[in-house]
């Protein structure tokens, strides 16, 4: 794998090229979806032996997986592929699908583990600690104390390599509490959610510096360009990323150096797509379709995960030569339902809100901005201590300049209200931002 990370671009065109192939012939042989629509499209099996060409297949939607998950199931697979189980996806764009897994597939997920935390330079001696669900973190004893879940190793990684311990801290914890957390225990390396990092970077503002603290790594959800860069001033670390679905598993990580999300090929494929199901060109941001290829047990082909992407081309300064991507923008679904300019007051409304003076944000900690079915908006928000005026009249401030720069003239309806809790949503994940018309299912 080593290798592959640094291996000429040709050759290793030609090794995607072989393997693909292999998968295409495998999937067209023995899943009954795939042997159906090669048939519908007047192809044969042949034809995948002298050409590969991955956009003769439409984009697997997970309407279309719901709809054909027992016939998407291979009759038979290799060694080592068989299947272990199934697992569903987040679901934070709605209803979650069911997917079977192979062994192979399972296992490469700490294979892959490794390897970016190889990329971040963590170093397996350390302690690492999750700020997850409990029932997220596999645990072997829980101390009511100190509200610590311990483990003798590090998750997924430790089936592979050699670890130091790890501990869990529940992510219910007030914010203020899990930062007091992580140096009471003297954490080393931290994984956590990217949304409940945002609220530990407005936190952190106001706490003094976390001495052990060398590695970060946001999980789960988006995490803005904004939110990075105040999230690694709060910490002064950077912020490491990888990008993943539980249907696929880790589909590919950022590069310390160059900032582009590096695709896993030995795992899985990376298309970007416009509207039309046409590959992007660089610069332009479309559709992220993965092939996922160790899950014979139950391929997924151009899967349609409903994420969008940045198109980069270029070398990347870290020297590999796996295929890259730029930044993740967001969900397409996410915005495709919602009332003409809501998107844009979102974007630029969070925006402010990443951008609030420490000064101002010192008791501010969670936020999230909600749309009503009548169009009217409400900002919620968790806070310490006593109720600031200059917060609030700069977050009343901040959505009047929104609205008045997106669509002069309009008047909608805003109010701010302090809560004691902001529930997770879909996919058991903080969203920032939730609206009423948001289908609950996927489309």
């Amino acid at each position: 794998m080593l290798e592959n990370e640094f291996r000429d671009l040709e050759e290793m065109q030609e090794r995607i090229r072989q393997r693909l192939q292999e998968f295409l012939l495998f999937a067209v042989r023995q899943v009954p979806y795939y042997r159906e629509m090669i048939g519908k499209l007047d192809l044969r099996e042949t034809d995948f032996s002298s050409q590969v060409d991955l956009s003769i297949f439409p984009p697997l939607t997970k309407t279309m997986l719901r709809e054909h998950r027992d016939r998407l199931m291979a009759e038979s697979v290799p060694d080592g592929y068989e299947a272990i189980g199934g697992i569903k996806s987040s679901g934070t764009t709605g209803e979650p699908v069911q997917v079977r897994l192979s062994r192979r597939n399972a296992q490469f997920f700490g294979v892959l583990k490794q390897r970016e935390l190889r990329w971040f330079r963590y170093a397996p001696t350390g302690l690492m600690a999750y700020i997850r669900p409990p029932d997220e973190f596999p645990h072997q004893s829980y101390d009511d104390r100190s509200k610590t879940y311990h483990s003798n190793q590090w998750p997924y990684v430790s089936n592979w390599f050699e670890t130091s311990r790890a501990i869990g801290c529940d992510i219910l914890l007030p914010i203020d509490d899990q930062l007091q957390w992580l140096r009471e225990n003297h954490v080393e390396y931290l994984t956590v959610e990217a949304g409940v990092l945002e609220s530990l970077a407005f936190g952190q503002e106001n706490f003094s510096h976390c001495q052990d603290l060398k590695g970060i790594q946001a999980v789960a959800t988006q995490l803005t360009t904004n939110m990075r860069i105040r999230a690694q001033e709060a910490f002064e670390l950077r912020i490491d990323q990888n990008y993943g679905l539980n249907e696929i598993g880790i589909v590919a990580s950022r590069c310390p150096e160059g900032g582009r999300y590096h695709v896993h090929i030995e795992h899985c494929l990376v298309e970007i797509v416009d509207e039309h199901g046409q590959a992007c060109r660089p610069g332009e941001t479309g559709r992220i379709l993965v092939t996922g290829l160790n899950n014979l047990a139950m391929p997924l082909i151009r899967y349609d995960t409903d994420d969008m992407a940045e198109v980069v081309e270029g070398p990347c300064p870290c020297g590999r030569t796996l295929p890259s991507f730029e930044r993740i923008t967001g969900r397409y679904r996410r915005t495709a339902y919602l009332p003409g300019n809501t998107w844009q007051y979102w974007e630029s409304f969070r925006n402010k809100i990443e951008s609030i003076p420490a000064p101002i944000s010192k008791n501010f900690r969670q936020y999230q901005l909600h749309q009503f079915q009548d169009g009217a908006f409400e900002f919620r928000f968790i806070s310490v201590g006593d109720s600031d005026s200059e917060f609030t009249s700069y977050v009343s401030d901040s959505w009047k300049e929104v609205v008045e720069s997106v669509a002069p003239g309009s008047n909608e309806k805003f109010d701010i209200r302090r809560v004691d809790f902001i529930p997770k949503g879909m996919g058991r994940k903080y969203q920032n931002f939730t609206s009423d018309f948001s289908p609950n299912e996927d489309g």
